[in-house]
């Protein structure tokens, strides 16, 4: 007895239907990694004269505050507004400060905090001191627990807290030139 064989022209189509989507995957993985590998070279590309731009925008601004108290001096107090401040200056303490809750060893807080003042110096001097200023912070926050911020009030007292902490590390440096408030970027509590 003799068995059927395949004709010929129905094997190559069997192994041609296997080959098809491992080309398929084969085709969109290499457009993906050329994808990504343009994506990496045109950054810098696109992002470059943005930063010029937004450094060349600061640098005016900068400019433009430090001229503006030796033309207001004559000026009437009535003419003072909002919109005549100088520009804030914002120093962040970088890394964020994490620190564990006192009433609660296992959970843990993790504050992000940006310093603001009004002058350059009062940067200049956060800077010089900032291990100051994060070992005060740390102390403070060390003493909080998971309840005193949990609430939104409760993380506005600890702003104002830490606002207060700042100006008295700083004071015997700053001069005449405060830091006029501090900001939160990142409040975690677990």
């Amino acid at each position: 007895m003799e068995t059927p064989e395949t004709p010929p022209d129905a094997q190559p189509v069997e192994k041609a239907s296997a080959k098809g989507p491992i080309i398929k995957w084969l085709m969109i993985s290499i457009g993906l990694f050329v994808l990504a590998t343009l994506s990496q070279g045109l950054a810098p590309l696109i992002t470059e004269p943005m930063k010029a731009s937004l450094a060349a925008r600061a640098a005016a601004k900068a400019e433009a505050a430090s001229e503006d108290p030796a033309e207001d001096e004559g000026e009437g107090e009535e003419e003072h507004s909002a919109e005549q401040l100088p520009e804030p200056f914002y120093q962040p303490l970088n890394p964020p400060m994490v620190v564990n809750f006192a009433n609660d060893p296992s959970g843990f807080m993790q504050v992000a905090v940006q310093v603001m003042a009004r002058s350059k110096k009062a940067i200049e001097v956060v800077k010089a001191n900032e291990p100051a200023v994060r070992n005060a912070l740390i102390m403070l926050y060390a003493g909080k627990t998971r309840e005193d911020v949990l609430s939104r009030e409760g993380k506005e007292k600890l702003r104002a807290e830490t606002l207060a902490e700042v100006q008295t590390v700083l004071a015997p440096y700053a001069g005449d030139t405060t830091v006029e408030d501090v900001y939160f970027t990142s409040i975690i509590a677990q």
